[in-house]
């Protein structure tokens, strides 16, 4: 025991959350997709064509600041494309948070400078990414992330929408939303992923109509563009991908990210919109990052790296602390420590942020100061896939003086 004031006996306790079953969002993200610009020819040619969705083939270089997420660990570009992005900087890329959240940003690649994925393009190594703080995973609410690349490429990089006095995007009547997305529901097509970008535009629909066909969930950080009923517009594996303008000038502009759309991608009867992340509502937390990368505000990566052993043990703040940490891979060790004062009872639990279908487990060690001499150990249960919160580890224990024991587990899911 260690005594740091003269009234109270603490001591200091190290404790070790171990990922059992890891988790890798790459493997099974499957995002929207964009089509392409132009209504397509009346009567016949829509039934003729497999693009249902509507749009059609970009023209190459057209748009030279759209990038393609790739998982690194797929040789294929094609096959290993799961998201699009936009290049916001030399070192930037802008994307969906539902894209790279909980994914270590070394496991993913960036396509620039490609019209096809299989011959065109350079893979570009991320070395970072930073997820929205505010990123809410089950309404998608501030679906946004910045990945910062390894190395400053040469592709023109598209600007964001800022909005002065008296404008909004809803001064514009339509938008364009382009990437390698899905370009047909019909999936006895064969080939429902195109190799080629393709581009559609869609009119941009006011903030009330969106909200209104989707009856909840629709806020102000979101903005929506699609017709009605939806027959084109973005698809699986186009998240993450822009939606744009043009000004005047002939300048394009992003105002929007692909975040979701009604499932199967259309509409047959009544509404149901393209759903984006309004960007002019986060300009500032961008800038913020882009300028400082290591600020609280652009959490994202394990802020606590490194924490992978007793020595390296970062000091909890106080009691009832939270802390967010990104384990890198299965077996992945994440130690934190804090101060106990004799009869007091502390509770200990790991629950994860990401809703994925596939298990995840994690346990929790406690240890001595010494952050060798074990004191107590646990490894509950997994929770249910989709229940919240998604509690997995947890731990109860009596400081006594000494000895510092297990007390009884409350009841509640993922308990041992």
């Amino acid at each position: 025991m260690t005594t740091k004031y003269s009234v109270l006996a603490r001591s200091t306790f190290c404790v070790v959350a171990v990922t059992i079953a890891a988790f890798m969002l790459l493997l099974g993200a499957a995002p929207v997709a964009a089509q392409e610009p132009e209504p397509p020819p009346a009567g016949a040619a829509q039934a003729e064509t497999p693009d249902i969705i509507g749009g059609r083939e970009a023209t190459p270089g057209a748009w030279p600041w759209q990038v393609g997420l790739i998982n690194r660990m797929n040789e294929n570009t094609f096959l290993g494309q799961f998201c699009g992005g936009t290049l916001i900087a030399e070192d930037w890329v802008l994307t969906a948070a539902h894209c790279v959240d909980g994914v270590e940003g070394s496991l993913v690649d960036v396509l620039v400078g490609a019209h096809r994925l299989s011959d065109t393009g350079t893979r570009v190594a991320a070395a970072e990414a930073y997820v929205h703080p505010g990123y809410d995973p089950y309404y998608l609410d501030n679906d946004l992330a910045l990945l910062r690349l390894s190395v400053p490429v040469t592709q023109t990089p598209i600007s964001l929408f800022r909005p002065i006095s008296g404008t909004d995007e809803y001064d514009y009547m339509r938008a364009t939303v382009i990437g390698w997305g899905q370009s047909s529901v019909d999936y006895w097509s064969g080939t429902p992923y195109p190799d080629a970008l393709r581009e559609v535009s869609l009119p941009v629909v006011s903030h009330e109509q969106c909200a209104a066909s989707y009856y909840s969930g629709i806020t102000d950080n979101m903005i929506c563009a699609g017709y009605e009923p939806l027959t084109k517009g973005a698809c699986y594996g186009d998240s993450g991908g822009p939606l744009m303008v043009q000004k005047s000038d002939g300048v394009w502009q992003q105002i929007g990210i692909v975040s979701f759309g009604p499932y199967g991608c259309v509409t047959y009867y009544g509404a149901g919109y393209d759903v984006f992340t309004r960007v002019s509502r986060y300009t500032s937390w961008i800038d913020g990052c882009i300028a400082d990368p290591d600020s609280l505000q652009c959490s994202g990566a394990d802020l606590y790296e490194p924490d992978n052993s007793a020595a390296e043990a970062r000091m909890l703040p106080s009691a009832g602390a939270v802390e967010v940490h990104t384990f890198h891979e299965e077996g992945d060790q994440d130690w934190i420590k804090f101060d106990v004062i004799a009869g007091n009872i502390y509770w200990l639990q790991t629950s994860h942020e990401v809703t994925v279908p596939i298990t995840i487990d994690t346990a929790i060690w406690l240890y001595d100061v010494d952050g060798r001499t074990p004191i107590t150990y646990n490894d509950s249960a997994t929770a249910p896939i989709y229940y919240y919160p998604p509690f997995l580890a947890q731990t109860v224990i009596d400081a006594g003086d000494p000895p510092v024991y297990p007390a009884d587990m409350p009841t509640m899911v993922g308990d041992a």
